[in-house]
C-alpha cells in the first residue's frame, strides 16, 4: 500500500518548517556573498536538516511510529551538530571530531534504543531534547567571551543561552505530554505551543546570527578595502582611518615612523617588477611580524611604510625603529637575489600637543630624508618637543647602542 502523507488541519503546524526553509535561503544567500566563511555553510546546513527532521515528523513519513522518530531523531541530531559547529566556527572554535561523534552517537543510540528496545517511544522526545540542551550550553559556555565583544555579539550570547535553555522545559512538556506521531497528537495544544514556541525561539537565534554574519560581510569589505593585496598591511585609506581614530582616543604619547626602502628603483630596474613586488611583501610581512597588536602598520605607496604607535617612551620607539630596521636588513640572508643588499631608511617623530596624523608624519618622513642623507640603512629621531628633554636623553642612549645606525636631531 502506497504511503499518503497526513496533512495536518491546523496549519500552524507548518510554522516551524516554514522558518527553517526561510532562512535556509538566507544563510544561502550570505554564504554565497562571502563564500570563505565556511560556517555559513554549516548553518545552511543545520537549518535543511531541521526542515526535513519536523517534515518527516509532520507529514509522517516513513509511515509506522518507531521508523519516524528514529529517521527524525537522526536528521535532528545532524542540524543541532551543524548549528553547534557552525557558532563555534564563526569564532575560530570547534566541538572537535571526538565530540561531535560521541554527540551523535549518544543522539541516535539514545533514541533507537528508546524506540526499538526498551521500548518507550515517548521518551526519545524528551531524550533528544535534553541531549541538545545539553550541547547548545556547552557551546554557550565556549562563546561566553561574546558578551565583551560589540552589542551585536552579546546579545547572540543571550540568545543562545535561551535557545539551549528552553529545550529542558521542552524535555518535561515531552515526557508529561508523549511524542506527537499523528495528526491529532501534532494539533495537541500543548504540543502545538511547543512547536510555535520552538519556531520563535528559533527564528530569534538566526536572525541575530543572520545579523552578526552580515556584520562579518560588512567588516570583511571594509577590510578588503583598506588593505595593501601585496603586503596585507593597511593601504594609505585604512592606514588613516584607523591611525586617525588611535590618535583621537588616545592621551599617550603618540610616535610615527616611517621606512622607506633603499634604492628600491634599482631593484626593480635590474631584477624586474615581480622582484620588486617580493621585497615589498618580504618587507610589509617582517613589519608585521614586529610590531604590537594595538600598533597600525600600513603602507603607504611604492616602497613607503609607516607605523603609529601609542604608549611608548621615546627610547622605546626608537628602540623598535631599529628592530624593524634589523628586521629588514637581515632579509639580505634570503636566497633570492633581489634581496642581496637589501636595507631601509627609518624616520621617528613624537606628536606634539595640537599636531593631528599628517603632521607628524611629515615630521617622521623629514626625519626619514635624514637619515637618506646620511647614508641610509639607519634610524633618525625628529627634535623632540620643547620640554621633552628627558625622552630625547633616552633615544640618544639606544643610539650609543646601536652607533651609526640611529641619530638624534
Amino acid at each position: 500500500m502506497a504511503w499518503l502523507p497526513v496533512l495536518p488541519e491546523n496549519p500552524v503546524v507548518l510554522l516551524v518548517p516554514a522558518l527553517l526553509f526561510g532562512f535556509a535561503l538566507k544563510f544561502f544567500a550570505v554564504w554565497i556573498a562571502m563564500p570563505s566563511a565556511w560556517y555559513l555553510k554549516l548553518l545552511f546546513s543545520a537549518c535543511l536538516l531541521f526542515f526535513a527532521g519536523a517534515l518527516i515528523e509532520i507529514f509522517q513519513w516513513p509511515p509506522g511510529r518507531e521508523a519516524n522518530a528514529l529517521l527524525a531523531a537522526v536528521f535532528n541530531a545532524l542540524g543541532a551538530l551543524c548549528t553547534a559547529e557552525g557558532l563555534l566556527a564563526r569564532s575560530g572554535k570547534s566541538l572537535g571530531r571526538t565530540a561531535l561523534v560521541a554527540t551523535m552517537a549518544v543522539a541516535t543510540v539514545g533514541a533507537a534504543a528508546l524506540v526499538y528496545v526498551v521500548p518507550w517511544i515517548d521518551a526519545h522526545g524528551a531524550f533528544e531534547n535534553l541531549v541538545f540542551g545539553m550541547l547548545f550550553l556547552s557551546v554557550s559556555y565556549q562563546l561566553r567571551f561574546l558578551l565583551r565583544r560589540s552589542r551585536i555579539e552579546a546579545i547572540l550570547f543571550w540568545v543562545l543561552l535561551v535557545f539551549a535553555l528552553q529545550y529542558f522545559p521542552r524535555a518535561i512538556l515531552t515526557a508529561r505530554n508523549g511524542w506527537p506521531t499523528d495528526a491529532a497528537v501534532v494539533e495537541h495544544s500543548g504540543v502545538l505551543m511547543m512547536h510555535v514556541s520552538l519556531g520563535l525561539v528559533s527564528a530569534g537565534l538566526a536572525i541575530i546570527v543572520l545579523v552578526a554574519s552580515l556584520a562579518d560581510l560588512i567588516e570583511r569589505l571594509r577590510s578588503e578595502r583598506n588593505r595593501d593585496d601585496l603586503t596585507g598591511l593597511y593601504n594609505r585609506r585604512g592606514f588613516a582611518e584607523k591611525a586617525h581614530a588611535l590618535l583621537a582616543s588616545s592621551a599617550d604619547p603618540v610616535f610615527a615612523i616611517m621606512c622607506d626602502i633603499d634604492h628600491f628603483k634599482g631593484i626593480n630596474d635590474r631584477f624586474g617588477h615581480a622582484a620588486g613586488d617580493r621585497v615589498l611583501t618580504a618587507v610589509g610581512q617582517s613589519i608585521a611580524n614586529r610590531v604590537r597588536d594595538g600598533d597600525i602598520a600600513g603602507r603607504l605607496g611604492g616602497e613607503e611604510f609607516s607605523v603609529v604607535v601609542v604608549g611608548l617612551q621615546a627610547h622605546e620607539a626608537a628602540a623598535l625603529a631599529e628592530r624593524l630596521r634589523m628586521a629588514v636588513f637581515e632579509l639580505r640572508n634570503l636566497a633570492e637575489p633581489e634581496m642581496a643588499g637589501l636595507s631601509a631608511s627609518f624616520g621617528v617623530a613624537e606628536r606634539r600637543p595640537g599636531e593631528n596624523l599628517w603632521n607628524v608624519i611629515e615630521r617622521a618622513d623629514a626625519a626619514l630624508y635624514d637619515a637618506k642623507a646620511e647614508g641610509r640603512n639607519r634610524v633618525v629621531i625628529a627634535p623632540p618637543a620643547e620640554g621633552d628633554g628627558t625622552d630625547a636623553a633616552e633615544a640618544r642612549k639606544v643610539a650609543m647602542a646601536v652607533p651609526g645606525t640611529l641619530t638624534i636631531h
